[in-house]
């Protein structure tokens, strides 16, 4: 699943200094590139910030927000989940033997949903819609030893799934949203050189662009 960890102390001073320190013009920087866009390949951007279970059940009991709500509908919507509803009643209750009733709805995994789930080692899943893509490494803070460094790239959210690009889905999830909007990305990360090659961690989205 995509999330953004604390970005490392190395990764603060990069962000902090303004990124004044750059790397050497003898350093390559396609590496880091190349380490970055396989650490997306492995973290892609998804609807939920946590896996979740199917099926889902959205009775009072359940204690369903109705942003949440929202969310399952708008899935609903684009055709990923299938919505069941039903009349629920109670026992008699009180000295009238009151019955209430409630309507309860219930959401699975359609075929096409089952297509878009990815699901996680840990149980559950998610639906997740694109890759982001880092674009290019623009500065570079080298540890003493060149074993190390701190980094700012710029990147894309990547191509949206067909099903993100659902009206309902982007007013339901404003992470949706903001990656359809295309905007230019800016991430701070943690460049490490191991045996097999550079490795991307610390990884960490930011609003605004380091300065210059």
């Amino acid at each position: 699943m995509r999330t953004f960890a604390l970005v490392t102390g190395l990764g603060v001073g990069l962000l902090a200094a303004g990124c004044s320190r750059t790397a050497p013009s003898n350093v390559d920087t396609a590496p880091f590139v190349t380490a970055l866009n396989t650490y997306y390949q492995s973290h892609p951007s998804c609807a939920f910030s946590q896996p979740i279970t199917f099926p889902i059940d959205a009775s009072a009991d359940a204690g369903l927000d109705p942003s949440e709500v929202k969310q399952l509908d708008a899935l609903a919507a684009a055709g990923l989940v299938a919505k069941q509803s039903h009349q629920v009643w109670s026992a008699p209750q009180g000295p009238t033997q009151i019955r209430v009733h409630e309507t309860v709805s219930n959401y699975e995994l359609t075929a096409q949903g089952k297509t878009a789930w990815t699901a996680d080692p840990g149980g559950g899943g998610n639906f997740c819609y694109a890759t982001p893509h880092v674009v290019s490494v623009d500065h570079a803070s080298p540890e003493p030893n060149d074993q190390r460094y701190g980094v700012s790239y710029h990147f894309s959210a990547g191509s949206l799934a067909t099903w993100a690009n659902n009206a309902r889905v982007k007013a339901a999830f404003p992470n949706i949203a903001a990656d359809a909007a295309g905007k230019p990305l800016t991430g701070l990360a943690t460049l490490t050189k191991t045996a097999n090659g550079w490795t991307a961690n610390g990884i960490q989205s930011i609003t605004a662009a380091p300065m210059e």
